[in-house]
């Protein structure tokens, strides 16, 4: 599911019947209209729900869906094409009314895609094997074309950083990126860029707070805001035997620097879910079933007084989403638990479970 407005979401469902559709609601999620592709959706959508019943598994395992507003949007599907495993990826700039689509030739061995467009015409297709417990990225596509034609993506070069393994990745502009790895059992947590889409590689450590050693660290994607997206916040999980924490970095340079946001860092107990940011640093933390607000990039942190259902934070979920547009409105979206969504009118002060209706 994907959030744009107060009033204006995308979603990509598996019916109960086995069907996919895409979605699409303007009225803050009370109902939701299908908006289907023509084409070769139906034998790509059919291929991948086979797919995902035969691994037991619903979410995103081989789709994914990024829209950029309320009219445009594109969605990557895994499906065996031509005898062999390829992507299809559709986008549409009418609200869903028409699309378009193409064929991006993939890995046999993919089990995961994820989806990303920095503007209209530049996106990223990236391509995971989900080993275990751990996701591993294999390759990096990239359109220049909005979604029409797709070309491979050098990653790091692997005599220069041995042993690494890359587990996600995000663009900030279409020359502009940054690879994390699998937890970091050692050292100062670090982190992996680019600034001509993927030709060369550094990386850049990030500076722990003084007396913390010994640890286990894992970077989270960084996200950048407003209309040149030259403010960013990027997360990191720290955890030692006794304790575990979260720290934020905050930059206001593209990411060209990442200075530590706060001191001391959150403690989060192992149960950190998602947070979600604004533009002028105002930010939301789901930590256990409470809900924590941030107005200054995460240096402080303050507990909101009404903590959000014990079901939300039981369950382990990979899709998990905290999503706030704007000051009041904001939502939770739990897809493994029958894709229950709350909302919040209030900033996080109290949430309501919204039940959605759906029409042709």
């Amino acid at each position: 599911m994907r959030f744009v407005a107060p009033d204006i979401a995308w979603a990509v469902r598996i019916t109960d019947q086995g069907a996919m559709e895409i979605l699409r609601t303007t009225d803050q999620m009370k109902t939701w209209r299908k908006c289907a592709p023509n084409g070769d959706w139906a034998g790509a959508s059919a291929d991948t729900v086979t797919y995902a019943k035969k691994h037991r598994r619903h979410d995103s395992l081989m789709l994914d869906l990024y829209a950029a507003d309320g009219n445009t949007a594109w969605i990557v599907i895994g499906a065996t094409h031509n005898y062999r495993r390829e992507a299809y990826v559709v986008g549409t700039r009418d609200g869903g009314d028409h699309w378009t689509g193409s064929w991006v030739a993939m890995a046999n061995d993919i089990e995961v895609l994820n989806l990303q467009f920095v503007d209209a015409k530049n996106g990223f297709i990236y391509e995971h094997l989900r080993p275990a417990a751990n996701q591993l990225l294999r390759r990096i596509y990239r359109t220049q074309d909005a979604g029409n034609t797709w070309s491979e993506m050098a990653l790091p070069d692997e005599r220069r950083f041995p042993d690494v393994e890359w587990e996600a990745c995000t663009f900030r502009t279409a020359l502009d990126g940054w690879l994390v790895t699998l937890e970091n059992l050692h050292g100062e947590p670090t982190t992996y860029c680019t600034h001509d889409a993927g030709k060369s590689w550094q990386a850049e450590s990030l500076h722990l707070p003084a007396k913390l050693e010994g640890g286990r660290s894992e970077v989270k994607l960084p996200q950048f805001f407003g209309k040149e997206k030259r403010d960013g916040v990027l997360g990191v999980s720290y955890l030692t035997d006794k304790d575990d924490l979260m720290l934020f970095y905050q930059t206001h340079d593209g990411g060209g620097h990442w200075t530590p946001a706060g001191k001391p860092p959150i403690h989060v107990w192992g149960r950190s879910k998602d947070y979600s940011f604004l533009d002028d640093g105002t930010g939301w933390m789901v930590v256990e079933n409470d809900i924590v607000k941030t107005d200054d990039y995460g240096k402080t942190w303050t507990k909101l007084p009404t903590a959000v259902p014990l079901w939300v934070t039981d369950l382990e979920s990979d899709g998990f989403q905290l999503c706030f547009v704007n000051h009041r409105v904001g939502w939770i979206f739990v897809p493994w638990f029958k894709n229950k969504l709350l909302q919040t009118q209030d900033a996080g002060k109290s949430w309501g479970q919204l039940f959605p209706s759906f029409r042709k």
